[in-house]
This record gives C-alpha cells, sequence and structure tokens, in this order.
C-alpha cells in the first residue's frame, strides 16, 4: 500500500475517536451551519483539525482543502489533501448510522488516492489511480 494511503488511514481513524465518542452524547453538539445541503456541527470541525494535525505532521509541505472551508497552502503547493471531514453530517446529528470520512490525494488536479472509512461500522475503503481498490 502506498505511504500516503497509510498516513491518511492513520488520520481518518485517529479523528474517527472523536465521532464514535460523541454518538453517545449528540444533545452536546453544536449546531454551525443548520442547513440539510451543508449541515456544519462542532464535531465537523474536531475531526477536521484532527486530520489536518495528522497530515501536517508527516507532510509540512502539502497544501489542505476542506468542506467546511479551511485551505492550508503548502510550501510545495502540490499535493493536494481535500478532506471531507464527516460525510453524512445530518445523519450523524439525528443518530442515523450512515456516516463517514474522506480523505483524497490530489496531484497537478488529479486524484491520485483516496481514503473513506464507516467509523461506526469498522469498515474503509481506498483506492489509487491505476492500482484499483480495495475494501
Amino acid at each position: 500500500m502506498h505511504a500516503m494511503i497509510n498516513i491518511a488511514l492513520s488520520a481518518v481513524w485517529s479523528a474517527s475517536e472523536a465521532l464514535l465518542q460523541s454518538a453517545d452524547r449528540l444533545d452536546r453538539l453544536k449546531i454551525i451551519n443548520n442547513d440539510p445541503a451543508n449541515f456544519v456541527s462542532s464535531i465537523d470541525k474536531e475531526v477536521e483539525l484532527t486530520i489536518i494535525y495528522h497530515l501536517q505532521k508527516i507532510y509540512p509541505d502539502h497544501s489542505i482543502e476542506t468542506r467546511l472551508g479551511e485551505k492550508i497552502e503548502g510550501e510545495a503547493n502540490e499535493p493536494t489533501w481535500l478532506v471531507d471531514p464527516l460525510l453524512g453530517s445530518f445523519n450523524y446529528s439525528r443518530g442515523i448510522d450512515c456516516y463517514g470520512i474522506a480523505v483524497a490525494c490530489q496531484i497537478e488536479g488529479t486524484v491520485t488516492h483516496s481514503v473513506l472509512i464507516l467509523p461506526s461500522r469498522n469498515e474503509e475503503f481506498i483506492a489509487t489511480r491505476g492500482a484499483g481498490a480495495k475494501l
């Protein structure tokens, strides 16, 4: 498995711990944006920050863009990590077990690696351009 996939997996599984812990106390979530098309809560931000921390620790020169609008320009500008800290935020906030975390690595506008995990189901999906996908 490619090193970037391993780093992305480590980052998302680490961030997923916060999701799993707060799933039992959804009443404590702070809603940032209540629009169902772009629902954002405090846990989205917490997961985002954890992923950014892990990616920057290993790849400080890489750029990072997140669904929540965070954009960090790395010195190298390439590659760029694309982060969606909580796919299915609205589901998560309602206690519906259908949510995940996604991270992709983009080089020159093309996604080369991607990771998606479903933490409550302990499932992960990875793909590398030209090498296929694994479930």
